[in-house]
């Protein structure tokens, strides 16, 4: 079951009913990168109704305005922040999940070219503050085969290696293939024989086996 939101209020008006009460084991925002373009969008509609606009010469696409990046970050963070305390309020699993931007950057003395990537937002300090919330980071990867009749390998990355960064506090391999099979199985299957502490729920709230925020990029 999934629900489809056009604008930043009826969602964070869903996830604070889901604070109260929540009848799923697991919830999955879709994603950080769709929900910065939407927020930004409230902010240019919000705009518009004060005619507080700024367009391009000649045209008729409205310009992004310093606050509406502000807007952005503080949005998302609202979010992230939510979706946090469902968890731990309700004892249930929260996965989030945002693209990435490869970039280059070079010294402009030593002529070194440095690449990094970046959870794909807007503003660019929303995209380095939103991982610190999060337990769990995987980096989904797809990996080719050898020749083009090979299937290719779906993959996730659980550390970080090189410029793909991800991080877990679970005792699971630096690399997971998952490639026709279930991600959640595999994960679970290394976890067997490990014991952990869960946080306590509201009373009459079963725990989830594992209720770890988990931020998933692609």
């Amino acid at each position: 079951m999934y629900d489809t939101y056009t604008s930043f209020d009826p969602l964070y008006e869903k996830l604070e009913q889901f604070e109260t009460y929540c009848p799923y084991e697991t919830l999955i925002y879709d994603g950080i990168t769709s929900g910065g373009d939407q927020i930004l969008n409230d902010m240019v509609s919000f705009r518009s109704s004060t005619n507080a606009k700024k367009v391009m010469r000649g045209k008729r696409i409205e310009q992004y305005q310093i606050e509406d990046y502000g807007g952005e970050g503080r949005g998302l963070q609202m979010i992230v922040d939510k979706l946090k305390a469902i968890s731990r309020r309700r004892g249930i699993h929260v996965i989030v999940t945002a693209h990435v931007l490869t970039t280059e950057s070079t010294d402009l003395k030593t002529k070194q070219t440095t690449t990094s990537r970046t959870l794909l937002t807007a503003g660019k300090k929303v995209a380095a503050k939103l991982p610190k919330d999060f337990d769990e980071s995987y980096h989904f990867d797809v990996q080719p085969g050898f020749s083009p009749d090979d299937m290719p390998k779906y993959t996730i990355v659980t550390r970080n290696t090189g410029w793909d960064w991800a991080k877990t506090a679970l005792p699971i391999p630096l690399r997971i293939d998952f490639t026709n099979g279930s991600l959640y199985d595999i994960i679970m299957g290394h976890l067997e024989g490990h014991e952990f502490v869960r946080p306590v729920n509201d009373p009459g709230t079963p725990p989830a086996s594992m209720n770890t925020p988990v931020l998933s990029d692609f």
